[in-house]
């Protein structure tokens, strides 16, 4: 697809991209089929897909799945995909952080595959790793920083990253050029894949230590990142600096780390550790 369709079909619409909605629309085919590939998408697939917009994604989800549920905010961009019409396709016209998914969705096992607004990556992930109705996997184009950032490529862990590791383990498929969108962004961009652990894992983790207490803890050691952790879960925390002295040298933690130099599975254990010793 070329940017001059994407402004005819626009102008048809009477539709102007909405910089608050992080609307850009994407022209390139190949990086579609390579995101539907990733998530290997199936005839016995139910695929949700946030912001279809025009629905270059879209239509090749109808192609390859079984259901495809679409999640549009703007009024117009849900009235033009109804030329898409196709008893695979159900079409949703609201905000998808104030949606209920388990109301869309009727089957237990779905997938994500789309093209998101940048501007709220981290509250749609939260939305969709969170609580009990978690999809199968999640294919996403978003920003390559924040890509990088959640799969850790210059060996720095965030909030994010650890977060989303909780649930499952990312990788990037592909970098997506700023040229592949019109209008272009102005960040690069790029195809994030999250296979989710199964439940048992998840389960597993709580049983030791809540969840709610592991991202606290998290919260609290990334407080001021650019001073020693131990420093921030002693202020922020209230916790005695004796006590986290004893539980850094037991499980292998320096004294003198930054939060993002600790690696998940270390963050686990100290989790496990000072709870249990709570």
């Amino acid at each position: 697809m070329m940017p001059d369709d994407i402004q005819r079909k626009l102008k048809n619409l009477g539709i102007m991209p909405a910089k608050i909605r992080g609307q850009h629309f994407l022209l390139d085919e190949i990086v579609v089929l390579e995101m539907v590939e990733a998530a290997r998408v199936s005839k016995k697939d139910t695929v949700l897909e946030i912001g279809p917009g025009l629905g270059i994604l879209t239509d090749i989800l109808i192609e390859k799945a079984g259901k495809v549920v679409v999640v549009e905010i703007d009024h117009m961009l849900a009235q033009g995909l109804q030329k898409l019409a196709s008893n695979k396709l159900k079409i949703i016209e609201d905000d998808i952080l104030k949606v209920s998914l388990p109301s869309l969705i009727k089957e237990k096992k779905y997938k994500v595959v789309a093209n998101i607004p940048y501007n709220i990556t981290s509250l749609i992930l939260q939305k969709l790793l969170e609580g009990d109705f978690v999809p199968e996997q999640i294919v996403l184009l978003v920003q390559e920083e924040v890509a990088k950032k959640i799969v850790n490529s210059d060996k720095k862990t965030s909030r994010l990253s650890l977060f989303v590791e909780y649930y499952g383990t990312p990788c990037i498929i592909r970098r997506v050029k700023k040229c592949a969108f019109w209008p272009e962004p102005k960040v690069e961009s790029a195809v994030l894949q999250i296979i989710m652990h199964s439940k048992k894992v998840v389960n597993d983790r709580e049983a030791f230590v809540p969840r709610e207490y592991f991202f606290k803890l998290i919260s609290a050691g990334f407080s001021s990142p650019r001073k020693k952790m131990i420093n921030n879960l002693g202020h922020t925390l209230g916790m005695d600096r004796d006590v986290l002295f004893s539980v850094f040298d037991k499980i292998g933690i320096s004294r003198d780390v930054r939060a993002e130099d600790v690696v998940f599975e270390k963050w686990l254990d100290l989790a496990q550790t000072l709870y249990q010793n709570k």
